[in-house]
């Protein structure tokens, strides 16, 4: 997972400055802080840390668009709408056994950074609970806010990676924006510049870490029934 400082990438880090991120899980284990609180937490004061951040980021260009990317907003949507009232969302969508086994592995792999010891399977089990986690309150979310709908452009994961180009038009005409030539130009440059092996292939399975269909797929019922087509 290559980083930059020019570079796309995530922003819990600006929850950092409020005790209140995901980023904090994915350097240690935390399961209590991360399923018993954090999941329940008020992110109102978290979110106007990250809209502070977000300021101070751009002091010198008022005008700035923000694309804003983790995945851990799925849990805090009330409060990232009454702090950002003009947000629009690109909502992605992939199959969710893939999804927890990307996960599971991504999480043991940072983990390995600042920790000795990890027990494999327990951490895939607490780590895909807190995805389906995530999941459920998005869906309920969505769910009982239709007035919100025109605020979600839905993407399938599958069709973004055949064909971006395509993606990125419908995504920009959904929500009646402009893509000028030297956006989208600048946009493939990046992605055929930065293949997904350019720095080393993601290998991971579900088996590998104990996440059967039988038992983890229902934990995901409801999503899969509302966003089946995207699946």
């Amino acid at each position: 997972h290559y980083v930059d400082p020019f570079i796309p990438t995530e922003c819990p880090q600006l929850t950092l400055l409020d005790m209140c991120s995901e980023q904090f899980c994915a350097l240690a284990w935390t399961p209590t802080y991360r399923n018993e609180w954090l999941l329940k937490a008020d992110f109102r004061s978290a979110y106007n840390w990250h809209k502070r951040g977000l300021r101070y980021l751009q002091a010198t260009d008022a005008n700035k668009k923000w694309i804003l990317k983790s995945p851990a907003h799925a849990a805090y949507l009330p409060a990232l709408f009454e702090s950002y009232p003009d947000l629009q969302v690109i909502h992605t969508h992939r199959d969710p056994m893939k999804v927890i086994a990307s996960a599971a592995n991504l999480q043991f792999v940072a983990r390995q950074g600042f920790s000795d010891h990890q027990d494999k399977l327990l951490r895939a089990d607490h780590d895909t609970r807190y995805v389906a986690r995530l999941t459920e309150l998005a869906t309920a979310f969505r769910a009982s806010r239709p007035d919100l709908a025109p605020k979600f452009c839905d993407v399938a994961f599958r069709d973004f990676i055949a064909n971006p180009n395509a993606e990125l038009e419908r995504i920009h005409s959904y929500f009646g924006r402009d893509l000028p030539d030297v956006s989208r130009a600048a946009m493939m440059d990046y992605l055929e510049n930065r293949p997904r092996d350019k720095h080393g292939v993601h290998k991971y399975s579900a088996e590998n870490y104990g996440l059967t269909e039988q038992e983890y797929r229902p934990l995901f019922a409801k999503y899969q029934d509302r966003f089946a087509q995207y699946l």
